[in-house]
């Protein structure tokens, strides 16, 4: 949803997704050919009690980041925008985020 929302801003484009388990995790990468996505522009967001209060921008890299072992992102003019989660099975350890 955040491909099509961020890089393609809402018009039609294409996703590739793929999973592959290896061993004792688990990897999923989410490619687009639109917009190039620039995790460091993202802000971090407030979560207040008040769920009415609650600004969305930057929701889905704090899931992101909370849910997976390892998130990283490319950009690459052919090859298009590259989102790689990694999830060990049975780990519950936050994730880092590695540059491309």
């Amino acid at each position: 949803a955040n491909s099509w929302e961020h890089s393609y801003q809402g018009k039609r484009g294409k996703l590739r997704l793929e999973m592959e388990r290896r061993g004792g995790e688990v990897e999923v990468r989410i490619t687009d050919w639109g917009v190039p996505f620039r995790p460091e522009e993202v802000p971090i967001p407030h979560i207040a009690k008040d769920l009415d209060q609650v600004n969305l921008d930057g929701l889905g890299m704090l899931v992101m980041r909370k849910a997976m072992d390892e998130l990283s992102f490319s950009t690459h003019p052919q090859k298009g925008n590259t989102v790689t989660m990694r999830k060990r099975l049975g780990a519950k350890k936050r994730a880092t985020s590695r540059p491309s």
